[in-house]
């Protein structure tokens, strides 16, 4: 008798619990911040700049400590596909960097190869315009997956000795500043905390036309979307 009564309890309870609507279209706005992970980089045809020297020709080999990731977003949900501007920012120390010339010339004097280990870091700043897809559930929980394209604004820079077989010890401290057509595709998971507010955790890789699509960073973050 008694489970007989627990059972029509959970009934009634489910049956006067409220549907959740038809998401809504309109405007949102998110912020997100978490950890980003730099793909490690080689450059079999690269060059640094030496105090006193000048340009020298090497290859160069790059490997990243975590970094992190924030960014903002403003956009328009048509529900269930959703628009936004992105303005992202990312930054990376370096963890194991070197350098090594394949030869070249101060003044009178030819040197061969030489290997040094570099220190710095790599930064980039996003504009992107995305594009979302919601997986309604019928539910608080909501996937979407998506992607975007844009520019970014890479940072490097990197700083050391580079020291000649002879000895002599050359200052190292140099930044490169290029804007790149920029690119990421992600997927994500909403659950919504109440009419205007969605808590998100995403993942996205992003990349640009320079590194390609094996030299990107894997960016996993937390954030929240509000709706206007």
């Amino acid at each position: 008798m008694r489970k007989t009564s627990l059972i029509a309890l959970t009934a009634a309870l489910l049956a006067s619990a409220p549907v959740h609507a038809e998401p809504a279209q309109g405007w949102y706005a998110s912020l997100n911040g978490g950890l980003a992970l730099t793909s490690d980089q080689s450059e079999s045809d690269d060059y640094i700049d030496i105090e006193d020297i000048g340009r020298v020709p090497g290859a160069s080999a790059f490997e990243f400590h975590k970094g992190y990731a924030l960014d903002g977003t403003v956009g328009y949900d048509f529900n269930p596909f959703r628009v936004e501007g992105e303005l992202s920012w990312r930054k990376a120390d370096v963890d194991k960097g070197r350098f090594s010339s394949k030869g070249f010339s101060v003044g009178n004097i030819t040197y061969d190869s030489n290997s040094t280990p570099i220190e710095g870091e790599y930064s980039s700043l996003g504009l992107m315009v995305n594009g979302w897809y919601d997986l309604h559930t019928g539910s608080r929980w909501t996937p979407f997956i998506g992607g975007g394209i844009g520019a970014a604004r890479i940072k490097s820079k990197v700083k050391g000795h580079f020291t000649l077989l002879n000895g002599d010890s050359y200052r190292l401290d140099g930044t490169d500043t290029d804007w790149q057509l920029a690119y990421q595709a992600g997927a994500g998971l909403g659950y919504k905390l109440n009419e205007s507010t969605t808590l998100q955790a995403q993942y996205r890789y992003f990349t640009t036309e320079d590194a390609g699509i094996e030299d990107g960073v894997h960016n996993m973050t937390v954030g929240l979307r509000y709706r206007f």
